[in-house]
């Protein structure tokens, strides 16, 4: 069975906040789980925190349910994709998500 999360909290990021916004309520397939330090931004500072669970979601399948959910979102992600591309997909902590299935 494939783990599926459900997005309930704004993910932290330096994009525009109703980009984040726009992530709440959907539904993703994981592709992998695991743990990395958390990351933040303050005041322009890249910070580092402690090591956490996060989910890692496919470019493909994560920017396809959020073409169905808010295009203005997919369109931002489409176009920018170059400058926040990671090899691992899409990273959304552990606490900001809930599981529904396993």
């Amino acid at each position: 069975m494939i783990l599926e999360i459900k997005i309930i909290k704004v993910p932290e990021g330096i994009e525009p906040q109703d980009i984040r916004e726009a992530w709440i309520g959907i539904t993703l397939p994981v592709k992998e789980m695991s743990r990395q330090c958390r990351y933040g931004i303050n005041e322009n500072v890249l910070t580092v925190g402690e090591e956490v669970s996060v989910y890692k979601i496919s470019y493909e399948e994560a920017l396809e349910a959020l073409k169905e959910y808010n295009i203005d979102a997919f369109q931002y992600w489409n176009q920018n994709w170059e400058k926040f591309y990671h090899p691992e997909g899409f990273v959304f902590y552990e606490d900001y998500c809930q599981k529904l299935s396993a």
